[in-house]
Parts: structure tokens; sequence; C-alpha cells
């Protein structure tokens, strides 16, 4: 899980800010930040208000958390390795966002967009994808998700002296079926 504070107009207590970003660590049972109030920096999350450093005068904050992780926080809940009140903190809105292999549809797509990208940012210009080399990229499961993919697509178009990417530009892991 990764917290960030973002810019804006006003921000909140850092001593706040320090304990939201501790919060994951105490999944493990150790006491974030001993030195700071853990219900203040709840109340300042849920009342939008706080005091800064040193100060006792309340000022408005805008504080919208967006949380995510690769874990499974309901099996980490029950087995006592993620914060409950945490959890309950965060869950607010809950997407489930599936894994590549579940969507193979978007593949072409997103590999379209990775060319696209890439040709700017690298000074290329493929213009395409062969059918064979398109039938081994939806072959494959695609493990690490659409970070795999760009990575496939990026050294693919650097292997490329044509215009079309072909089988033989793919790494070898996603050309194994083939």
């Amino acid at each position: 899980m990764r917290l960030e504070l973002s810019p804006g107009p006003t921000s909140a207590n850092p001593a706040c800010w320090k304990w939201l970003t501790a919060a994951y660590s105490s999944s493990t049972k150790s006491p974030p930040c001993r030195s700071i109030s853990r219900p203040s920096c709840c109340a300042c999350w849920r009342n939008a208000l706080s005091a800064g450093v040193g100060g006792t005068n309340l000022i408005r904050v805008d504080v919208q958390v967006l949380a995510a992780s690769n874990r499974p926080l309901p099996k980490l809940l029950a087995d006592g390795l993620f914060r409950e009140d945490l959890y309950y903190r965060l869950k607010v809105v809950d997407l489930h966002i599936p894994p590549l292999r579940e969507h193979k549809g978007d593949l072409l797509e997103l590999a379209g967009y990775f060319v696209r990208h890439n040709n700017m940012r690298m000074g290329l210009n493929i213009t395409d994808i062969t059918p064979r080399a398109v039938d081994a990229l939806r072959a494959y499961d695609w493990p690490g998700n659409i970070r795999e993919l760009r990575n496939a697509i990026e050294r693919a178009m650097l292997f490329c002296d044509d215009p079309v990417i072909d089988i033989v530009h793919l790494p070898s892991d996603v050309t194994k079926e083939q």
C-alpha cells in the first residue's frame, strides 16, 4: 500500500500525515510513530479539521485517501496482519481491477498505446504489430500485468528495425508457447 500527499492549498498537520503513512507498517503490530496521537489523526481524517504544528486554532483541510494494494486485505485482516480500524476507514469505495490475463480484450488497445507513447519518447516510427506477434501476446498469461506488457512492447521496439513488431522482437517468455 502506498500513501502520497497531494499538493493543494492546505495540507494536513504533518504529524497526522506521518501517522497515516506509518499506519500500514503498524499492520505488522509495530506501533506507528509513538509520538503521534492516533485519535487526533483519525479525527483530522474524519472531520477535515487540524491544528498546525504547535497551534491550537483549527484549520479546514481536504483529506482524501486513495490506497491500493496487491495483497488480499480481507485475508490479512482475518489473519491479524492488517489493522481493522484502518481497513474500515479506507474501505469507502472498493474497486477490484482484474489482472490483464482476465481482460485480454484490452491487450491490443494497451499495446497500441505503449507503441504510440514509446514512438514519441524514443523517436521511433513503429506502425503495427504482426498477427503472429498479436497471437503470442494474447496467448501469454501476463503475470506481471500491464507493467510487463509495457516492458515487452518497449523491448520489442528496441529490437525492431522494421516499422512492424514481429514475434521475433518479443521477449522469449512471451513467445514460449508459439
